[in-house]
């Protein structure tokens, strides 16, 4: 993909989709977490965080270390949690962007499921950090889509044909891309507030293969604003989501 492209996919990234809309601030720690195959997208993410004044810390994954791990590990290595590492961690990052860029989709479908919980569950301690870090609004996370051979193929697409949605979707197609999803999340808070000011205790979200009914709290609906855009081809579904928390 060209240079422009991944230029402005990142400066969504960076100065939309975390912090509630209003992007990395100055001073900011960022955790920047993606596959090798992402390289090109992480290291420009990784300058426009610079670029805005913030700090960034990356984790760059290879995923067939995930095989690896459950192929030879032993059910205590599994269960291991450093957790002075995580503990830090928390502490330190103020916001994350996550880039998925799967390159085998089945990369574990031959794993025994009980060794993938396993491991899961010795994380649960992070996950709650975590989660009262982004209730007190000292947190935010993203996550975007990177093409890669294996999610074209499970798609039904080429990888070009996959990127063409991404561009799409995160309207990467027009001038200034952090300025249209600004305009997209006022309107979507506009109608948020129309409706919370409407004596509804459910809304019953109907579609085909869907009939989702969603109780409200004391607070009405969720502020979070979640864009989600997505295209169907032969009854597969790709899309876009950028969370903004």
């Amino acid at each position: 993909m060209n240079n422009e492209i991944i230029e402005k996919y990142a400066n969504v990234m960076v100065n939309f989709a975390v912090n509630g809309g209003n992007g990395i601030k100055k001073g900011d720690n960022v955790r920047i977490s993606y596959p090798m195959a992402a390289s090109p997208l992480g290291r420009e993410i990784y300058k426009q965080v610079i670029l805005a004044g913030g700090n960034p810390f990356t984790k760059i994954n290879d995923e067939e270390l995930s095989l690896v791990e459950y192929q030879y590990a032993n059910d205590d290595q599994l269960k291991y949690f450093p957790k002075k590492y995580f503990r830090s961690y928390v502490d330190l990052i103020d916001h994350s962007i996550i880039i998925m860029a799967p390159e085998n989709l089945f990369l574990l479908k031959n794993i025994d499921p009980k060794k993938i919980m396993l491991a899961n569950n010795a994380y649960r301690p992070y996950y709650d950090w975590v989660h009262k870090k982004e209730d007190e609004g000292k947190y935010s996370w993203t996550l975007c889509l990177y093409p890669t051979e294996g999610l074209a193929k499970e798609a039904g697409l080429t990888v070009e044909e996959y990127w063409e949605q991404i561009i799409k979707a995160c309207f990467l197609n027009v001038d200034d891309s952090v300025k249209k999803w600004q305009e997209i999340s006022n309107e979507q808070n506009r109608i948020m507030n129309i409706l919370n000011k409407l004596p509804i205790d459910k809304i019953n979200i109907v579609s085909e293969g869907t009939d989702l009914w969603i109780t409200l709290g004391e607070n009405g609906l969720v502020v979070e604003v979640v864009i989600f855009q997505a295209l169907k081809y032969s009854h597969r579904q790709i899309g876009e989501v950028l969370m903004v928390k």
